[in-house]
């Protein structure tokens, strides 16, 4: 089963005057400002819990880039962050 990734409850976000994202851990007082490709998959994890898939179907259509080189940036996006504790893995059958 593909995983699915929310942002952590401690976490929320902002938007700058650049339309870039400042997301804030509220739990260690750290803030972080996010590129345009970051702020974009915050934005699309915030509407709802997303897998890779999901997300790599999704940036693919807004952004023209190569499928392999996207999918390997937003799982290392991913995987930063929830090594961060910025986001949550949840097995994707408890997703309703």
């Amino acid at each position: 089963m593909n995983p699915i990734y929310k942002l952590a409850e401690h976490v929320t976000y902002r938007s700058t005057n650049s339309e870039l994202k400042m997301l804030f851990d509220r739990q260690r007082g750290v803030m972080y400002e996010l590129n345009e490709t970051a702020s974009r998959i915050i934005e699309l994890l915030d509407e709802s819990p997303c897998s890779i898939d999901m997300l790599v179907q999704r940036l693919a259509e807004e952004y023209e880039v190569d499928l392999e080189d996207l999918r390997t940036d937003i799982e290392r996006f991913l995987n930063d962050f929830v090594s961060a504790h910025l986001l949550t893995v949840i097995p994707s059958e408890l997703v309703e």
